[in-house]
């Protein structure tokens, strides 16, 4: 009977383990490109930007702040990473927009963010969750499975 509880931790362990690392490794960076086109910008000399998401597509306060150095390449255009700095604590099961500040000029208007941030939400969702809280095998009718249904070396 060691034996077989054993086995079963051993099967679930197996199953479970590869499941949790792939939930805990997901990264929450999202990647932002854009342009900048201005007379001011005329050398590829590094940026300050600061980039906020909000719940409103205009007002309400910002609920994520980072601010980056941004260099621009000979056309203007820049590629970094949100939340490298400072963690997007964000569950994104809800629309969230992007507003971009450049030095000390006026914010551009807000953007939507696409649907690739909103994937963050499947690391918690409630399917996930319920896997891990519906108790699995407790749910096995009693003498569902008996000694007279494992293979011998099991029994040794």
């Amino acid at each position: 009977m060691k034996k077989l509880i054993l086995l079963v931790i051993l099967a679930f362990s197996m199953v479970l383990s590869p499941l949790a690392t792939t939930i805990a490794a997901t990264p929450k960076v999202i990647n932002y490109q854009g342009q900048l086109e201005s007379d001011a910008i005329t050398s590829q000399a590094p940026v300050l930007v600061v980039f906020e998401l909000f719940e409103d597509a205009a007002g309400g306060s910002a609920l994520w702040i980072e601010q980056k150095s941004v260099t621009v390449d000979k056309n203007g255009f820049f590629s970094v990473y949100l939340g490298d700095v400072n963690p997007i604590d964000l569950k994104f099961d809800k629309q969230y927009y992007v507003q971009v500040t450049v030095g000390n000029n006026q914010p551009f208007p807000r953007t939507k963010l696409s649907s690739t941030p909103s994937a963050f939400y499947a690391a918690d969702a409630d399917t996930a969750l319920y896997a891990f809280d519906a108790g699995m095998a407790m749910d096995v009718a009693p003498k569902a499975i008996g000694l007279d249904n494992l293979a011998d070396e099991v029994l040794t």
